[in-house]
């Protein structure tokens, strides 16, 4: 489903010269974005992998181990504006649909999810160069991008990011 439904997103992507490039994948989710990444960054490139439910990655390393993504860090954190810890919202283990920018009783299970800042993690790990940022995080989007800015003004990479139609009116 994941792939059909995405499949133009998937094909811009792939349509990029990023080996040996430095992409963020924020919502990695069950990792669509993340493998066609790491193919596209190349043995040279990496990926970045968020992903701030726990199940997903697990689902994420074992992807990872199967299909010998060695350019892929996966990280069990969320990105935000500012570090802390976040109220994920999700139906179930997985659901697309998870936010943490949800209304209260969206859905019945709730998690902390830690978080951080993209300019914080990337300084952290010494990143210099950023060449294309795909976000899907529910609605949740701006907030990430406010705290890349540092990133943004610096690698002025490619941006990839859903738009939810509430947000876009």
């Amino acid at each position: 489903y994941e792939y059909k439904s995405e499949k133009p997103s998937l094909a811009f992507l792939q349509s990029l010269d990023l080996a040996g490039k430095t992409l963020i994948d924020v919502g990695a989710n069950r990792g669509i974005y993340t493998w066609i990444m790491s193919r596209c960054a190349g043995p040279e490139g990496r990926v970045f992998a968020f992903e701030p439910q726990p199940e997903l990655n697990e689902h994420l390393e074992r992807l990872k181990a199967s299909f010998g993504l060695d350019n892929v860090v996966v990280t069990g954190q969320g990105l935000s504006s500012e570090p802390g810890v976040l109220e994920l919202q999700r139906s179930r283990v997985g659901a697309g649909q998870a936010g943490v920018n949800l209304p209260a009783g969206t859905f019945d299970e709730v998690l902390e999810v830690p978080v951080t800042t993209l300019d914080s993690f990337l300084e952290e790990a010494a990143v210099e160069s950023v060449g294309l940022i795909k976000a899907d995080v529910e609605g949740h989007e701006l907030e990430v991008f406010k705290g890349a800015l540092r990133t943004l003004a610096v690698s002025r990479p490619i941006l990839l990011v859903e738009v939810m139609e509430a947000e876009a009116e």
